[in-house]
C-alpha cells in the first residue's frame, strides 16, 4: 500500500506519530500513545471507530479478539464524538489493567 511512511514492525510510543506518519489500523501503538491518538483523534474531528488490543512482541502485534472496542456511533446515533472517544480511552485502560501490551487504532471522519 503506497503513502505509509511507518514500520509495521514496531511499536510506536507517541500519539503524534500516528498522524505524522499517516497511521492506520496496521500501526501498532503502545498505550499511552493510544490513548494520546484518541485525545488528538478529538480535537482534529475523528471518532475512534475501533480499538482492538493485543501484546507486543518484537517485532510483531498480535492481536487479540476478545479486546475489540467499536464506536459508540454504531450502536447510539446521538453519541457524541468526545464521548465516544473517551469511552475508547476508558476502554484501553481497562484492557491495559488486564495485561495488554499494545493497540491499533482505525479512526472514522463521520459515519
Amino acid at each position: 500500500m503506497t503513502g505509509k511512511l511507518f514500520r509495521q514492525d514496531t511499536l510506536y510510543h507517541e500519539g503524534a506519530k500516528f498522524f505524522e506518519l499517516k497511521g492506520d489500523s496496521c500501526m501498532a501503538l503502545s498505550p499511552h500513545a493510544a490513548r494520546e491518538v484518541c485525545e488528538e483523534a478529538t480535537l482534529k474531528g475523528f471518532f475512534v471507530g475501533t480499538v482492538e488490543g493485543g501484546h507486543w512482541h518484537n517485532p510483531g502485534f498480535q492481536p487479540d479478539s476478545n479486546t475489540r472496542w467499536d464506536s459508540l456511533r454504531y450502536y447510539q446515533a446521538d453519541a457524541d464524538l468526545k464521548t465516544n472517544n473517551d469511552r475508547a480511552i476508558e476502554n484501553i485502560n481497562d484492557d491495559v489493567s488486564e495485561g495488554y501490551t499494545a493497540f491499533v487504532i482505525t479512526l472514522i471522519k463521520s459515519l
